[in-house]
């Protein structure tokens, strides 16, 4: 028969009778699922009350009875029947229940009582592999589950109550263990709005939430931590999971959310919602584009407020930058859009000495408020070209400002403004020091005019402050960070007091930090007289402490 006459066959999924074998590996067989499966099983059975005892049987070995005063089981066999349980219709519908949580026993076996029933559940029953007898017992209100844990790494009865507590703190049962009711937390504490969306409670907070679901006290972390930026302050999300007929949980753990189309829908709702809460409030300092995704949900903002922070030079060590808090725009705002932190600290020297020319306040650019009609009807500093000897440079110079080198007459700094609607023009500013672009492991480089302004030691140590914020950066991958920026330090006083003191000045510098280094050593040794002495093109160390009970001669 040939293939296009083939009959053809038709097949679907089916459930393979040895995945019963491997149930054992459903769940993780720690604390915390078993806490979460028998807790849920309680709250869906109609409990309102559930008693945790532990009662140790050795080191590291606990008997654990459950109790709750739910309705109980009728049938003691949907226990250990895979994808089976006794739930009604709408439980199945707005839980999405698996039918195999009672697996979370599976290495531990367990007693179970419910009504008029008990059974001794062993691992091989929940595998499959030994059938058991129900018995008849005396009867009993609501459901109770009697297991011994062993073999769970750090197994103590702190951390029992912990998993109890962790599992039941932001659901509605009151949970007891060994006779303490256990705390409750609203999860949705300091919420600031609230929005349901098909079965989900969003709620917007202030500062950083964990993005986390609440699926009725156990808590899953979603696989997006989504958060708005308002200004200097930060709104987020968390999860109530009030039904879950379209937000889908990984089965059977639950450990995890689906991303379906709904979660997807969900995360733009969540953020809807935070700008619904933004909307509320008096101004807000949105960057542009997060309000035009305001506006593309529907939620319609004013312009942020025209608040911008004071410009600062970025740092060579992110550790070392500081930030100033916006602020309401000055009488005569300049952004600075000059990004490197050379330049950028030469523009601002160069600004502080010249107040009676230069009156603008520069603000710091960045572009998250550029799209703004306020922010881009603002002045901005394009470029900034240096002047030297009354030449300007060339942007892309190739040749080094050699602190040791050529002691120019003069220095100058041309900035370029460009504003809208307004013609493009220049100022030059007097400046007596210049800080050129400077790269990732650049030296230091920088000129100061032949008529020296860092003649005292109060102007050399603000000079000494604005090369260590340009130049000093720390790698991750050498030593330390003070090791670093010690080593730093001394380079550049070096080479600070061979400009201003000469060279001699600077030797006698570094020999001070040498002998500082080996202090401690010398006074251990009980030197307390030394000379250097040059012998034969070597330096040698004459030890000249007056011995005990003798004057040296002089």
């Amino acid at each position: 028969m040939s293939a296009l006459t083939s009959p053809i066959r038709s097949i679907t999924g089916f459930v393979d009778p040895k995945l019963a074998g491997k149930a054992d590996r459903f769940f993780d067989q720690s604390l915390r699922s078993i806490a979460i499966e028998l807790l849920q099983n309680s709250r869906r059975a109609g409990a309102r009350n559930v008693a945790v005892v532990a009662t140790p049987l050795g080191e590291g070995v606990f008997t654990v009875v459950v109790r709750d005063d739910g309705r109980g089981l009728e049938d003691p066999a949907k226990l250990v029947g895979l994808g089976s349980s006794d739930w009604d219709s709408l439980t199945e519908a707005v839980e999405d229940p698996a039918g195999c949580g009672f697996f979370a026993l599976c290495a531990h076996g367990a007693t179970v009582r419910s009504r008029d029933w008990e059974v001794v559940l062993t691992r091989a029953t929940f595998l499959g592999k030994e059938s058991v007898p129900v018995l008849p017992a005396a009867p009993i209100e609501g459901f109770e589950i009697t297991f011994t844990l062993r073999d769970i790494p750090h197994t103590t009865e702190n951390n029992i109550r912990h998993a109890i507590q962790a599992a039941s703190r932001f659901g509605a049962l009151n949970v007891s263990f060994n006779g303490t009711p256990l705390e409750r937390q609203d999860f949705f504490e300091d919420v600031l709005l609230t929005k349901d969306y098909h079965g989900v409670r969003i709620g917007v907070f202030a500062g950083r939430r964990d993005g986390g679901f609440n699926f009725h006290g156990m808590v899953v972390g979603g696989p997006s931590r989504d958060t708005i930026q308002n200004g200097e302050e930060v709104f987020s999300v968390n999860f109530d999971v009030l039904e879950a007929s379209r937000l889908r949980l990984t089965l059977p753990q639950r450990d995890r959310v689906v991303q379906n189309e709904f979660y997807t829908a969900l995360l733009a709702e969540s953020r809807r919602a935070i700008y619904e809460h933004i909307a509320t409030l008096p101004s807000h300092s949105l960057s542009f584009a997060s309000y035009q995704e305001a506006r593309s949900l529907g939620v319609k903002l004013n312009e942020s407020a025209a608040l911008m922070p004071s410009y600062v030079p970025d740092s060579g060590c992110p550790r070392n930058q500081s930030y100033e808090k916006a602020k309401a725009l000055p009488k005569h705002p300049l952004i600075c859009d000059i990004v490197d932190r050379g330049i950028g600290q030469a523009i601002a020297w160069a600004a502080g000495l010249n107040p009676e020319t230069f009156k603008f306040s520069l603000l710091d650019g960045g572009h998250d408020h550029a799209g703004y009609q306020w922010y881009d009807a603002l002045p901005h500093i394009t470029e900034a070209r240096f002047v030297i000897d009354g030449k300007v440079q060339d942007e892309d110079r190739s040749e080094r400002f050699d602190p040791m080198g050529k002691i120019p007459a003069s220095l100058a700094i041309r900035l370029t403004i460009e504003q809208k609607g307004v013609e493009t023009k220049a100022i030059e500013l007097p400046t007596n020091l210049i800080i050129p672009a400077c790269d990732s492991g650049d030296s230091v480089e920088f000129l100061i005019p032949h008529d020296n302004p860092f003649k005292d030691k109060r102007a050399q140590d603000g000079l000494f402050d604005i090369l260590e914020e340009v130049f000093f950066e720390y790698d991750d991958n050498g030593d330390s960070y003070d090791s670093q920026y010690e080593d730093f330090q001394r380079d550049l006083r070096t080479t600070l007091t061979q400009m201003f003191g000469g060279r001699k000045q600077a030797a006698l510098q570094n020999l001070q930090d040498a002998v500082d280094d080996v202090g401690t050593d010398l006074e251990e040794a009980g030197l307390k007289d030394i000379r250097l002495k040059l012998v034969g093109g070597r330096w040698e160390v004459v030890d000249m402490t007056p011995k005990k009970g003798k004057a040296r001669k002089k």
